[in-house]
């Protein structure tokens, strides 16, 4: 049995390939994209140039590429918070999303755009 350690080195291992065998944005007539998250250790910014880097035309944007972790939010990888930790997330999260502009989120479509890449959610 592999750890998610493991997979994701296994992963990285056969990039080069999928890389070398990458036909465009559809393979056998189905289209290939990816969720944002898989950059999820990158900033924005850097995962918008990875996904242009390889040629992924496609993307469903991961919510944690768009809105500030919280005060106390955990690392990837790291220990659960108390529950009085997760309602004070939560209320921020609230909060910020109840007073952040719509030109917050048209600048990230506009980076996605010059990319070249092609936003679905």
């Amino acid at each position: 049995m592999y750890s998610r350690r493991d997979f994701g080195k296994l992963a990285i291992a056969g990039l080069p390939l999928s890389i070398a065998l990458w036909q465009g944005s559809k393979v056998n007539g189905v289209r290939i994209g990816v969720q944002s998250y898989s950059f999820r250790t990158l900033s924005l910014d850097d995962a918008i140039k990875a996904m242009k880097d390889i040629g992924i035309p496609e993307c469903e944007l991961f919510s944690g590429h768009v809105e500030p972790r919280p005060a106390g939010a955990p690392t990837p990888g790291g220990g659960r918070p108390s529950p009085e930790a997760m309602e004070a997330m939560r209320k921020a999260t609230r909060e910020w999303r109840l007073t952040t502009s719509l030109d917050h989120f048209k600048g990230i479509k506009q980076k996605f755009d010059q990319a070249g890449i092609k936003l679905q959610a």
